[in-house]
């Protein structure tokens, strides 16, 4: 009984956390709105957009070269207790950017939520898919 509370709630934590990120991601700047360009402290959001829905390339840049700070970024993104993987994949269907960890999809032992947002970068349509996930 304990166990299926848990993972329920786990659940709904994860698709909260889901849902912020990826509006997040391609619907705000960040905090504040010239993150990339300043010291990783000062930020306490990492929006990719230039505009809604479009990308920028320095942002996209600049959260790749983030990823020695996983575990700074991961929190200032909302992501709580959980991981995260975010890839921007081109219209192939292959990664162009990517930040985080991804989870391993035959694992038993892994609670994961993901969703794909489409986006504008340079203006070319591309995918971006964000993963939030937890060991049970």
């Amino acid at each position: 009984m304990f166990a299926a509370y848990y993972r329920e709630a786990a659940m709904r934590q994860m698709e909260t956390s889901l849902v912020g990120i990826s509006d997040m991601l391609v619907m705000s700047p960040g905090e504040p709105a010239d993150w990339e360009f300043s010291a990783l402290e000062n930020a306490s959001s990492f929006g990719l957009a230039a505009s809604r829905n479009s990308l920028s390339l320095q942002k996209l840049s600049a959260l790749q070269s983030l990823n020695s700070s996983y575990d700074k970024v991961r929190e200032g993104m909302g992501a709580g207790a959980s991981q995260l993987y975010i890839a921007v994949k081109g219209e192939n269907g292959g990664v162009i950017y990517s930040f985080g960890n991804p989870y391993d999809p035959i694992d038993p032992d892994i609670y994961s939520v993901s969703a794909d947002r489409l986006a504008l970068l340079d203006g070319q349509l591309v995918k971006v898919t964000v993963q939030v996930w937890r060991k049970k």
